[in-house]
């Protein structure tokens, strides 16, 4: 006889993924592609006591997950409340095949601390296109969370995605967080509180049709890695960033790095007073016309310097190079 509520427990995120998969490759680990799991659907009070029990230890009641050969699982519960624990990661990494997640706002997040690789595909990509096309997160708590590195990462057919509710004021690292989302048009993440941030290497590269990117009023002053934020985004032709204070950035590589149809383009406000890479910042930018550096403080330090390399390549387009007082290109390496 199943005992009617309380609270349940999910497993950490690695452990969950890894229950799943084992129903059809029993080596598999979270970083295994799988082909099989179409959707995924969260019950809670459901007085079925059927499948494997996968709660985590501390759970008052159990988690029982049933899979069957179409491809479906069922994650039940009799529990009233669902909850996840402070390891989110992986919790549904390199379901390749996935294409719906039902019930997902029945788990109360508001524990956990690790979100990395949640949504992950960046595995399953070498052996399926990922056909996750929609994911609403607006239910989710954020508060206590402290990285969404990767979260996103590879999910390619993700068209719709909507994080508007985020608290984000705990997160440190945001690396890659939205990396290889190359069906997502626009994302609007203003309302981020970016403020503990340390990285963003890679946050936004390879959105390949993303026309908008909503960071306007981000608080990057403790950001120390900015290396390819915006890298591969071909067709975005614009993006904000008059907010950013990138005076602690080491690593500014290749900020704006294929950004083919940018077409403007303000850094009033970037600096490379503590940058110690700077290379093909603006590489294989052909739309831009002008480009005006005569803001950017910092430069004098990359004399005869290497990392200030390719800069400028591949930027025929430019018609007038703005360099003021302040701008110092160190070789003959910086345009071409």
């Amino acid at each position: 006889e199943v005992t009617m509520g309380g609270v349940a427990i999910l497993p950490e995120g690695p452990d969950f993924n890894l229950a799943i998969k084992s129903y059809w490759d029993e080596s598999a680990s979270a970083a295994t592609p799988d082909v099989n799991v179409k959707k995924i659907v969260f019950n809670t009070n459901c007085p079925l006591a059927e499948g494997e029990d996968i709660a985590d230890i501390s759970s008052e009641a159990p988690v029982y997950i049933v899979a069957d050969a179409s491809g479906l699982v069922l994650v039940n519960t009799p529990a009233e409340e669902l909850r996840l624990g402070s390891n989110g990661s992986n919790l549904f990494a390199n379901f390749g095949a996935l294409e719906e997640i039902g019930n997902l706002d029945i788990i109360n997040t508001e524990d956990c601390e690790d979100m990395s690789f949640m949504f992950s595909m960046i595995e399953a990509q070498e052996y399926i296109t990922p056909r996750l096309k929609s994911l609403d997160l607006s239910k989710f708590n954020t508060e206590n969370c402290t990285t969404m590195r990767s979260m996103f990462n590879g999910c390619e057919k993700l068209e719709s995605l909507d994080v508007s509710s985020f608290n984000t004021s705990n997160i440190e690292n945001m690396e890659k967080m939205f990396n290889y989302c190359r069906s997502l048009t626009e994302l609007d993440v203003h309302t981020f509180d970016t403020k503990n941030v340390t990285t963003l290497a890679s946050v936004f590269e390879h959105m390949e049709h993303v026309t908008s990117i909503n960071v306007t009023g981000w608080d990057t002053q403790n950001v120390n890695n900015f290396n390819h934020v915006f890298g591969y985004c071909r067709v975005l032709p614009f993006v904000d960033i008059s907010s950013w204070d990138t005076s602690n950035g080491g690593n500014i590589a290749g900020l704006f790095y294929v950004c083919t149809y940018m077409t403007d383009v303000d850094l009033s406000h970037v600096s490379f007073e503590s940058a110690t890479d700077v290379r093909s910042f603006f590489y294989g930018d052909y739309t831009l016309t002008s480009i005006d550096c005569s803001h950017i403080k910092g430069c004098e330090r990359f004399k005869s310097y290497d990392k200030f390399n390719y800069f400028f390549w591949h930027t025929k387009g430019v018609k007038e190079f703005i360099f003021g007082d302040l701008f110092y290109a160190p070789n003959e390496n910086v345009k071409s």
